[in-house]
């Protein structure tokens, strides 16, 4: 049986290495300007913050920052999806960038489930870092607040 092979589109792949470098260029200009003058400014502007303010703040922050994921994950399901629906990887009316074999049945399904599942798996990762990291960062400020009890530390303290 011969196998069958979706073509590439040229236009499609020029098109998707011209946007993913213009995105890396994109994200190495955004990711200077934070080091450069974001953070002097984000430090400063803790400096001016009551330590309560600026705890709440980062706290904020941390819960934020995993979240972004979530829509990478939901792209990530949707095209798993559409592979399970259509029993056929990659889905009818996809492009590719290479040339591909096309895999039907059982192994497609088997593949539209795996990124179904690693879409999960992400997606649980991010929120249980959005809940994490605020309380790690809670509990650290938390302990730098109370005295030592005793007993602890005794062995630091001896030497």
């Amino acid at each position: 049986m011969e196998k069958e092979i979706r073509r590439a589109n040229k236009e499609y792949r020029r098109k998707t290495i011209f946007r993913l470098l213009l995105l890396g260029a994109a994200a190495a200009v955004f990711s200077t300007f934070l080091i450069l003058w974001g953070h002097p400014f984000l430090k400063a502007y803790l400096e001016t913050l009551e330590p309560e303010q600026a705890l709440h703040l980062l706290t904020w922050s941390l819960a934020l920052i995993p979240l972004s994921f979530l829509p990478l994950c939901a792209i990530i399901f949707l095209q798993g999806r559409k592979i399970i629906r259509s029993e056929c990887y990659p889905p009818p009316g996809a492009k590719v960038i290479r040339d591909t074999v096309v895999v039907r049945g059982e192994k497609a399904i088997a593949r539209g489930r795996l990124l179904v599942g690693l879409a999960l798996a992400l997606a649980l990762l991010a929120l249980l870092a959005a809940v994490y990291f605020p309380y790690w960062l809670n509990r650290l400020a938390a302990s730098q607040k109370q005295l030592p009890t005793p007993g602890h530390g005794q062995l630091a303290r001896s030497a």
